[in-house]
């Protein structure tokens, strides 16, 4: 169901948050020299929104799982982690980075499939590309570098040309797409329509899984999940 009325969430089983706030030209100014990607100043303006649904989720459908699409996504996924069950958020960025890579992956000459491929870490240019998961161990390192610089470029990209008004006849829905795709798998993962493996981003609370990603026990991180009926398990 799609609403803008919080009080429709009662007893939803799941909770996706893709409103967003535009960010003012002063707010995009002031973060500038700091960020160039547009990306603090798109979280600075959604941080009072996320709180307030958070908020509310906690009191409406505190038993929901959160999948939280608003920008930036994993920022965002920790805001509401403060007022939710954290172990319940997941950020989207991991799955739509995946998305980009695979995408940009195929269009390259003589590489004809690559099934599985995950990315993990953060939705910026830090993501690291899990090359242990990708099927098609056939392709050259100077083809799997090229697309990982494209696939971290490509949010800065796409975000340029919709806010010039995109480069030509529907170039400026792109922003749009490719998340409404991938919100619509992780919803059929999440009613027992099918399985889903991709990259979200959790709060690791299982300090063996933890030691595996070497990072401290309480982290948010984009790794590997399997989406299945009622929840989740790290692949």
């Amino acid at each position: 169901r799609i609403t803008d009325n919080i009080a429709d969430i009662h007893g939803a089983d799941l909770v996706i948050v893709t409103a967003g706030v535009v960010p003012t030209p002063e707010e995009r100014a002031f973060f500038q020299s700091m960020d160039h990607t547009g990306r603090m100043a798109a979280a600075y303006a959604n941080f009072g929104m996320v709180q307030e649904i958070s908020q509310a989720v906690s009191e409406y459908a505190p038993d929901a799982h959160v999948l939280m699409v608003a920008n930036q996504s994993d920022m965002m996924a920790e805001i509401a982690r403060d007022h939710v069950n954290p172990e319940r958020v997941l950020g989207f960025g991991g799955m739509l980075d995946r998305a980009r890579f695979h995408d940009f992956l195929m269009r390259k000459p003589g590489v004809k499939y690559a099934e599985t491929v995950h990315m993990a870490g953060y939705h910026n240019e830090d993501m690291i590309f899990l090359s242990s998961t990708l099927s098609n161990v056939g392709i050259d390192e100077k083809t799997l570098s090229d697309v990982l610089k494209e696939t971290r470029d490509a949010g800065k990209r796409i975000s340029s040309l919709y806010r010039a008004g995109g480069a030509g006849p529907g170039v400026s829905t792109t922003p749009y797409m490719a998340p409404a795709y991938c919100i619509a798998l992780a919803m059929q993962a999440f009613t027992g329509q099918r399985e889903l493996e991709a990259a979200f981003n959790i709060r690791i609370s299982d300090p063996r899984l933890a030691d595996s990603y070497n990072v401290s026990k309480g982290s948010p991180l984009s790794i590997p999940l399997r989406l299945e009926k009622g929840g989740y398990q790290p692949v």
